[in-house]
């Protein structure tokens, strides 16, 4: 990973700067892109399933609320971190059993990412909300994804003010553990917004800014998107204030 390049993608090119390619080329990009995106989405859920069946969500939720401060600076850092890998790239076009092992590894971090969560909504509100959450966010992906296909409308535009929330978020979930204020259910529905605003651009590159070889890049930004969704709902549904 280039640890000089921290955004996803460099410059959002115009409508005259796409990506020069062929019908066929760029055909083929999105199918891979999406099959990539499909087996480390179909691995995410059996790994996560595994996880929670072999540790138990009741024993990590009791990890979590042994001490209350402790648990709020451990979902705060997860939180973090997860933000964080949205931001990430995969620089430069490296061979491409590296890039399937940066997917694989993404899926495995987001499999450790998201267990608290799932180990606090199952314990607290059972399984029927968790799979709500993950229905919604499925339903989400695809209207969002079939919205900018159908309209092949240039969400790159958004990518300035996606970064700019994204570190905000950040900054507040550092300033909350650090300060140790709820940040709410608010903050929730906003980051689950501005996922969908990622879903959006991840989806635009792929019809845009990708070449040839990018697909396994393109899953892995729209795999982190997605997963920064579904933790979100998650986080609504399974929340104090769900109505």
């Amino acid at each position: 990973m280039d640890s000089a390049s921290l955004i996803k993608t460099s410059e959002s090119p115009s409508d005259s700067q796409i990506a020069p390619m062929t019908a066929e080329e760029r055909s083929t990009l999105i199918v891979k892109t999406y099959e990539n995106l499909f087996w480390a989405t179909v691995a995410f859920g059996f790994l996560e399933t595994l996880l929670l069946g072999i540790v138990g969500p009741g024993k990590i939720y009791e990890l979590l609320t042994i001490e209350p401060r402790v648990s709020a600076l451990v979902v705060g850092g997860i939180d973090i971190v997860g933000l964080f890998l949205a931001l990430l790239p995969l620089a430069g076009n490296p061979r491409r059993w590296r890039q399937y092992v940066s997917l694989g590894l993404f899926v495995l971090l987001y499999v450790a990412i998201m267990a608290p969560g799932f180990a606090i909504a199952l314990t607290l509100v059972g399984t029927k909300v968790v799979f709500q959450a993950i229905g919604i966010t499925v339903a989400l992906f695809i209207a969002l994804t079939s919205a900018v296909f159908m309209t092949r409308a240039n969400f790159t535009i958004l990518r300035a003010g996606l970064l700019y929330g994204t570190f905000a978020a950040i900054v507040l979930i550092i300033a909350s553990c650090i300060f140790g204020f709820e940040l709410g259910i608010g903050f929730s529905w906003t980051m689950a917004c501005v996922a969908c605003g990622w879903i959006l651009h991840d989806t635009s590159v792929v019809l845009r800014e990708a070449k040839p070889g990018d697909d396994v890049k393109c899953a892995i930004d729209i795999f982190l998107s997605l997963m920064l969704l579904l933790s979100y709902v998650l986080d609504i549904l399974s929340g104090p204030d769900r109505g």
